[in-house]
This record gives structure tokens, C-alpha cells and sequence, in this order.
């Protein structure tokens, strides 16, 4: 049997965790270092992308992390659900 798990968007995982510090103090990482993937002013590494995704428990995955950064880049609104 394969589960599926839904997921989500990194903001929206920092979101649930309580914002920025909790989410950096969750994931072992700088705050400063989280809010500006929050903030997509730059895009986590490829050690700090497994370790998001592993502490989010595979709720966020490589698209939910890296994606809303390329959107904001490319200049596409995010779609409403």
C-alpha cells in the first residue's frame, strides 16, 4: 500500500508552526535564514531542503519549498484554492 499525504506550500508550514521563530527553532535553523525563504528573497540549499522537508514530516516537499520562489520570480500570482 502507498500513503499519499497532502501537501503544502513551505509559508504555509512556517505559518502552522507559529511564524518564523518557531519555525527556525523547529528546523534548527537561523532565523534570519527561514524569513528570507519566507519572505522568497533566496531559496534554501539542498541540505536545508531535505531537513525542511524530513522535520515537516514530508508534509512540505521540493515543489511546496522551491516553487512559490519561482513563482515570485517568473512574476505569477499564487491561485487561490
Amino acid at each position: 500500500m502507498i500513503l499519499v499525504f497532502p501537501t503544502v506550500e513551505l509559508n504555509d508550514w512556517i505559518d502552522e508552526q507559529g511564524g518564523v521563530p518557531e519555525a527556525a527553532e523547529k528546523l534548527g535553523e537561523s532565523k534570519r535564514a527561514v524569513a528570507s525563504w519566507y519572505y522568497a528573497e533566496r531559496a534554501p540549499g539542498l541540505k536545508s531542503a531535505v531537513n525542511i522537508v524530513r522535520k515537516s514530516e514530508h508534509r512540505v516537499d521540493f515543489n511546496g519549498i522551491y516553487w512559490p520562489i519561482a513563482r515570485k520570480l517568473l512574476g505569477l500570482e499564487k491561485l487561490e484554492k
